[in-house]
């Protein structure tokens, strides 16, 4: 599988083109929860739907954000957190499962917990014999609501950060809950009804009742029934049904608490639910059945869109909506209510049935944009491996033509030098009286005299402090890898020049980024080896030095003022001239080489320096970036290959193509 698979076709990803999204509705705050497997699929497919068709909070952002609109995956097992726009992270996954939930249900020490647990008196713990799937909550109504209780305190705590981080980032005190939930699973069926109330309980608490709404989208049985899974199995179906009633049953008679002049009482271990309000404000019931009594075609995707599209035609800002205090025209979540409250006065009413449910279809047409816009860069990522990916490196890439690269660079022996030297001055001994010096007598081994040597000392001194400072400049690492930030006040760094040259081959389009890594670390030379060759060069020339210094037994400089410093004691009056200048000279030469030593010091010191930068800029920069190309070729080479597939142009039976990829494939090929 690519890494990214935010980008693949095949799981709902892709390019996602800014022109054909919509301006989110940011007047009101949204946190959206699914719960169970079939509400989690409406969730993952909402989220898929948000990325796609809204304007994130900062258009130009690498990974977009939608801050006012929160998720929340509620179940018992494990949660899938899914694949491509719709994927779930971390944070947005509750699990309230229970590892030992064997050990509850069968052991007579475990049911005695729950008999004598206050929070769980109404569960019939000795009804429940055995669980009808070995997954999450088994199927039964009444596990899935013990699973939830014993969570509920955290799960209380999650939906209040996402309201409040919702509300926080649409700079609002409104927020809009929705909950998607299939009634006839054991999660789905036992935790909607508790998830409700609690939702409630905390817009009572924070005050936001009073704009705030809360919207069920509960699925009802023949939506997972139509799974031919589920269908193959008459056991299955018939546990699903048998849930579904008994969730519409209480559903049917918590919708309508008020005239019943009944309440709700719960209690959840840190706070209690005591309340005559309904679950939700607009409780919409999702059905795989057509008006005519036959099944939908792919009747669980088809149920799944409807809810998400539903939901998404509240999330986008519509062109007309009028401002609070006046009749909202516009399909907002507002207007939308006050017509069906509106409509529902009318309707007949007998024996007392609620008129509060709301059964929702779908009807959209679309043009493929995101299968058009990955199509493009899709071909867009083929023409520049084509032209300059992986396979036209390597070959491109030789000795002479590193070298000719380190030349542009100064990575060169006397360029490196001079810089490291830059600014120091040269030796010139003073003259001095030739009797005081002929005073001093012969001079030991590595000594000098005072006359000179102080002059000397001082100019290795200065030439050191010199150098000190330049090394300095030249060792300077990347801070960060902003251009800006490289071109002002590093321009001394060896590193920084070596990466704004980098980042110049990276965009020409003769080179490119492959050919840009692989000039740092390649399998045969690169500037890595260069680099390491500059460094084998001073240690080289700085032992010759070295050995010119003390001659180690063959005669060096070291030894040599000893001998010429006798000559000139011994010199006459025809040779006392030459003696002297040679005595001076020798001096110079000693205090040259240690300085020229230390040279070869600093720059070995600095290639080194540069050598490890450059590996690390390799490792932290350059390989993650052909990583990222790489990744990027092989998804959309998936893509390309989806997109050849008779599964790509399938059309579903809750959109109307009005146009497909094949019809203006002409057209994209030429624009790529």
């Amino acid at each position: 599988m690519p890494k990214y698979d935010q980008l693949l076709l095949e799981f709902g990803g892709g390019v996602i083109n800014a022109h054909s999204q919509s301006e989110a509705f940011k007047k009101d705050a949204c946190v959206a929860i699914g719960i169970g497997g079939t509400g989690i699929a409406a969730l993952k497919r909402l989220k898929k739907d948000v990325y796609q068709q809204l304007l994130p909070d900062d258009p130009d952002a690498v990974i977009p954000t939608y801050s006012h609109i929160q998720f929340i995956a509620i179940d018992s097992d494990y949660i899938d957190p899914g694949q491509g726009k719709g994927k779930l992270s971390n944070s947005e996954m509750f699990s309230i499962r229970n590892p030992n939930l064997s050990g509850v249900l069968g052991t007579e020490k475990g049911r005695q917990t729950v008999r004598t647990d206050d929070l769980m008196s109404w569960m019939e713990i000795d009804n429940i014999t055995a669980l009808h799937s070995p997954e999450g909550a088994g199927g039964i109504r009444q596990v899935g609501r013990y699973l939830l209780i014993s969570k509920a305190d955290s799960l209380k705590t999650k939906i209040n950060l996402a309201c409040t981080s919702a509300m926080q980032a649409a700079h609002t005190n409104s927020v809009t809950v929705y909950i998607f939930a299939g009634i006839s699973g054991g999660t789905g069926s036992g935790c909607f009804i508790d998830t409700c109330y609690i939702v409630r309980q905390l817009m009572n608490e924070n005050g936001w009742s009073a704009s705030g709404k809360i919207m069920g989208f509960f699925f009802l049985p023949d939506v997972v029934t139509s799974k031919r899974e589920v269908a193959a199995s008459a056991t299955a179906v018939k546990w699903n049904k048998c849930n579904g009633y008994a969730a519409m049953k209480e559903l049917d008679y918590l919708m309508n608490l008020a005239q019943a002049e009944d309440r709700f009482f719960q209690k959840y271990g840190g706070f209690i639910i005591d309340t005559q309000e309904p679950p939700v404000d607009m409780c919409h019931l999702i059905s795989a059945t057509k008006a005519d009594g036959t099944q939908q075609p792919n009747g669980f995707d088809y149920c799944i869109n409807v809810a998400a599209d539903y939901v998404m035609s509240y999330l986008i800002d519509v062109q007309g909506a009028l401002d609070d205090g006046n009749e909202d025209q516009g399909l907002t979540l507002r207007g939308h209510l006050a017509n069906v409250n509106r409509g529902t006065t009318t309707l007949p009413r007998t024996h007392g049935a609620p008129r509060i449910y709301h059964v929702v279809g779908a009807s959209n047409a679309e043009i493929p944009m995101t299968q058009i816009s990955t199509y493009l860069a899709a071909g867009f990522m083929n023409r520049f491996s084509q032209m300059i990916g992986r396979e036209k490196v390597n070959a491109n890439i030789s000795k002479p033509k590193v070298d000719e690269w380190a030349q542009k660079l100064n990575l060169t022996e006397n360029r490196i030098l001079a810089k490291v030297s830059h600014g120091t001055i040269s030796l010139m001994l003073p003259e001095v009286d030739k009797g005081v010096l002929r005073t001093l007598g012969q001079m030991p081994r590595g000594k000098a005299p005072e006359s000179w040597a102080k002059p000397g000392n001082n100019f290795l001194d200065e030439s050191k402090g010199k150098r000190t400072a330049n090394c300095n400049g030249l060792k300077q690492r990347i801070e960060d890898y902003s251009l800006e930030t490289l071109l002002t006040g590093q321009t001394s760094s060896v590193i920084c020049s070596i990466f704004n040259l980098l980042h110049n081959i990276c965009t020409d389009p003769e080179y490119g980024p492959y050919y840009a890594a692989h000039l740092i670390h390649n399998n045969g030379y690169d500037l890595v080896a260069k680099i390491a060759g500059l460094i084998t060069t001073f240690e080289e020339k700085k032992r010759t030095q070295e050995l010119y210094l003390s001659g180690k037994g063959t005669g060096g400089i070291a030894d040599d003022i000893v001998q010429v410093s006798a000559d000139y004691i011994n010199s006459g009056f025809f040779n006392e001239g030459a003696a002297y200048n040679r005595y001076k000279q020798t001096v110079e030469n000693y205090f040259i080489t240690v300085n020229r030593i230390r040279e070869y010091e600093s720059a070995i010191s600095v290639m080194k320096t540069v050598k490890l930068q450059l590996s690390q800029l390799y490792t932290t920069y350059f390989a993650p970036m052909i990583e990222m190309l790489d990744n990027l070729k092989e998804t959309f080479d998936e893509d390309l290959n989806y997109l050849s597939l008779p599964k790509a142009t399938h059309t579903t039976a809750y959109t109307w193509q009005i146009l497909k990829l094949s019809d203006v494939k002409e057209n994209l090929d030429d624009a790529i």
